[in-house]
């Protein structure tokens, strides 16, 4: 990890995907990382209310286990074009709030209920349409 002028951290093992079509759920942002190593930590932004709620934010946040998985999904999806639209993949800044509650594993958006990611893991996935 490393710090940036403003004060925050880059974690990096962590991933920011961004503009990801609204269509492209955690199972397919799963199987279209997990081919550069095990992934630790999938969070898909969703709309919690409003006209939009329950859809994608269009972005997400991912963990791999060590910085080497990260760089070579980074080198190998930044600009790949995705349902029409290019991945935007990079490390992900965190506060240090966030950085101290994430170590502490209370991070803001947990709400005790399984993700995709701790459903699946062991299993192996199928193949995604959007591949």
């Amino acid at each position: 990890m490393s710090t940036t002028p403003t004060g925050s951290t880059v974690n990096t093992k962590r991933l920011y995907i961004g503009n990801l079509d609204q269509t492209i759920d955690e199972y397919t942002v799963v199987k279209i990382f997990e081919k550069f190593g095990k992934i630790k930590y999938i969070e898909v932004m969703i709309h919690r209310t409003g006209p939009k709620k329950g859809l994608s934010k269009g972005y997400c946040f991912l963990e791999y286990e060590n910085k080497e998985q990260a760089l070579t999904a980074i080198n190998t999806l930044q600009g790949k074009m995705i349902k029409g639209k290019p991945l935007n993949v990079s490390f992900a800044h965190m506060t240090p709030e966030q950085d101290e509650a994430k170590k502490r594993g209370q991070a803001s958006h947990h709400s005790g209920r399984p993700n995709l990611l701790s459903v699946l893991r062991g299993q192996k996935l199928k193949n995604s349409r959007y591949l």
